[in-house]
């Protein structure tokens, strides 16, 4: 539903990047290999300084840290579609684990998974072990000054990274949001505080912040959403698709041919050359996916939602 959109007053995320995409190759800001690239091709072009920016920090490769304390740093770029005001956050809370029922250990497997789901884990993880952080005069705790010395200091980064503080493998099993507050009275993630963020903006991001007149660079998003340009997923119910039934073969398959014409359709949408043909290109689009039976599919997804979404309000309600 987020391709097959004819509503011109409304820009869904997918309809809205590849705009975004169309207008970069015009200025001929666009990578010409942007159609292959790989991951990995993308960390060492990002590494080596060939982008100019970016939506996501995770293929940002070394650059940063080689260039920290400079105003040559690469920002995230703000995004139609955001994380409840999170800077430079990208991706989802609240994970879904389970155990095998062939599992040899389904208790000690349960074990791990309720470690991975408790409030120490989660402070361990994304603020450090309990030495990293410490009560305040508040009572609550904080981080303290060498910790965050060791984050920012260009002469600490291999102590840093040795901490795990923030690691990406181990911060996607965290099971907490980041900003839920524990029973000590301070976040899960205690780079999360306020304070905190605006102690610890790179120089790139101070720059930034100047430039737009904000306290932080998550601010972009958050006036948008202020004042209706922008959307976040605070009201977001994950759950829905936990119990969204099993989809039809017919379904799949009508899925799995909108999602090939759709790639297929891409260079053509990206490389328009007007404004017209951008416009061309689109209606053809939405003429493939029409004649593929999205319309069926769309009418399924739709069903399903409201079905599942019934239940968990039904479940909730209780």
């Amino acid at each position: 539903m987020d391709i097959y959109d004819k509503d011109e007053d409304v820009k869904t995320p997918f309809w809205s990047g590849v705009e975004f995409y169309n207008k970069l190759y015009r200025e001929g800001l666009l990578d010409p290999d942007n159609f292959i690239t790989q991951g990995e091709d993308l960390t060492e072009k990002y590494t080596k300084g060939q982008y100019l920016g970016g939506t996501v920090n995770w293929f940002y490769g070394t650059y940063n840290t080689n260039n920290k304390g400079t105003d040559k740093e690469y920002i995230a770029l703000p995004s139609k579609l955001g994380w409840v005001n999170e800077p430079n956050r990208a991706g989802w809370t609240g994970k879904y684990m389970f155990v095998s029922s062939h599992s040899p250990n389904i208790e000690r497997a349960v074990m791990v998974l309720d470690y991975l789901q408790s409030s120490e884990f989660a402070r361990s993880a994304e603020s450090g072990i309990e030495g990293r952080w410490e009560k305040g005069d508040d009572g609550k705790p904080h981080l303290t000054e060498d910790t965050m010395s060791m984050k920012t200091d260009s002469s600490r980064v291999d102590e840093w990274k040795a901490s795990g503080i923030s690691d990406g493998g181990t911060d996607n099993l965290v099971g907490w949001d980041y900003n839920n507050v524990l029973s000590d009275g301070g976040l899960v993630n205690l780079w999360n505080d306020e304070d905190v963020m605006k102690a610890n903006l790179t120089t790139a991001e101070q720059d930034l912040c100047k430039q737009f007149n904000i306290d932080l660079p998550s601010d972009l998003l958050k006036n948008r959403i202020e004042d209706g340009t922008s959307m976040d997923l605070s009201e977001a119910n994950p759950t829905i698709r936990m119990c969204l039934e099993i989809t039809p073969k017919n379904i799949t398959r009508i899925d799995s041919n909108c999602i090939e014409i759709t790639e297929n359709a891409l260079p053509g949408l990206v490389q328009a050359e007007s404004d017209e043909a951008f416009k061309a290109a689109k209606e053809a689009l939405l003429q493939q996916l029409a004649d593929a039976g999205v319309d069926e599919s769309i009418e399924w997804w739709q069903n399903a939602w409201e079905t599942s979404k019934s239940s968990i309000d039904k479940l909730e309600s209780k």
